[in-house]
């Protein structure tokens, strides 16, 4: 996204990467650490940390699946967000995927340890700790 996020995070290293080119401004206006990538093209090794953070990502992915499992083998932490009424067959056009909350822990507690799940506004916020760490 623009940094918002990561703007609130202090005295952790830090970094982010995007695909849109338009919140490049943000980055700069925050002053925080983020690269304009790709991180889904096969040909991008990114940079990993303890926690990986996707908000608003795997409803839009072909194989958030594999994309999970991805995160659990390089990050101990992971926190996840989607839209939390949305089901399958069920979600607007952008969104490959929907999740009620049984179905957004299924899939990130096949490769996680789910630590907390909360219903915060429009969204559903996922906490969980790698089975692989």
């Amino acid at each position: 996204g623009d940094g918002g996020l990561l703007s609130l995070i202090k005295d952790i290293p830090s970094w982010g990467y995007d695909f849109c080119p338009a919140n490049a401004e943000g980055w700069k206006e925050r002053g925080v650490t983020a690269e304009f990538a790709d991180v889904f093209n096969s040909d991008f090794e990114p940079r990993w940390g303890e926690l990986t953070v996707v908000t608003e990502v795997l409803e839009h992915l072909r194989d958030p699946h594999s994309t999970v499992e991805w995160i659990a083998k390089n990050s101990k932490y992971i926190v996840a967000s989607s839209p939390f009424d949305e089901k399958p067959g069920g979600n607007i056009d952008e969104h490959l995927w929907g999740w009620d909350k049984e179905g957004y822990e299924a899939l990130l507690g096949a490769h996680f340890e789910i630590l907390e799940w909360r219903h915060v506004d429009w969204n559903q916020l996922i906490l969980g700790k790698s089975f692989y760490a």
